[in-house]
């Protein structure tokens, strides 16, 4: 006669029960859904309780990738300038250094354009307190302008101009879009859209054939319905009436 042993559940297995309950539908509720992308589940990230898409352990690609520096740097790790925090130095010190940057605009007409250096993109630069700044955006800063916009656009579309009146604070999406407004984009050919032009392409080597000659293989292979490789082929051969030029 063998002996049957009964399992009774303990209290802390119903505890332990319980606390997973509880966490399923604690991270239940963190998805929450995007309106923008019609449906798709976002999380909101656990850093910066923001709803995005989640990379890695709670957290969007932007906290992740900040908190991976920080672990590889150790207790070295300062992190990356607050945006703004430059300038507030330069505000702070302003009597240092502010008639040799008055000196350097010429304000005769509507903009104010910079006369000192400036960058390959035409925006004015000046060093003041060990640092270098966009001279646009000292100028918005000095002007009472918050300092913490990622961006300063011109209104003026004239790199040069540090006109306040001319200046406005935003961020990048807001930036892209009045270039794209102001149809400033720079529209170039997209990457290998050459390697298309079958009559063009690098390697498109002339084929004369019963019908003529073609700028490549593929192009006569259109008009007498082969493939490429066929006419290719009876080329190399010399056959059918078909030789490379």
């Amino acid at each position: 006669m063998t002996e049957t042993s009964t399992h009774t559940k303990t209290p802390a297995a119903h505890g332990k029960k319980n606390i997973t309950r509880m966490l399923d539908a604690f991270n239940a509720s963190r998805y929450t859904l995007s309106e923008s992308n019609k449906g798709d589940m976002m999380m909101a990230c656990f850093k910066c309780s923001e709803s995005k898409p989640i990379m890695a352990k709670g957290m969007c690609a932007a906290c992740y990738m900040r908190q991976r520096r920080r672990d590889k740097a150790g207790p070295a790790f300062v992190g990356r300038a607050r945006i703004g925090s430059r300038e507030e130095i330069a505000l702070t010190h302003r009597y240092d250094w502010l008639d040799r940057f008055q000196g350097k605009i010429d304000a005769s007409g509507g903009c104010h354009e910079w006369q000192g250096g400036s960058t390959a993109a035409g925006y004015g630069v000046f060093h003041a307190c060990g640092y270098t700044y966009l001279a646009h955006r000292l100028a918005f800063a000095l002007a009472g302008g918050r300092m913490h916009y990622p961006v300063v656009m011109h209104s003026c579309d004239n790199p040069k101009c540090v006109n306040p009146a001319h200046l406005v604070g935003g961020d990048y999406k807001a930036n892209m879009a009045d270039m794209v407004s102001k149809g400033r984009q720079n529209i170039t050919e997209k990457c290998g859209a050459h390697l298309k032009d079958r009559a063009k392409h690098p390697r498109a080597k002339p084929v004369m054939t019963p019908k003529g000659e073609f700028a490549s293989a593929s192009l006569a292979a259109d008009v007498f319905g082969l493939s490429a490789r066929t006419i290719q082929k009876y080329a190399a051969d010399g056959r059918n009436g078909f030789s490379w030029v």
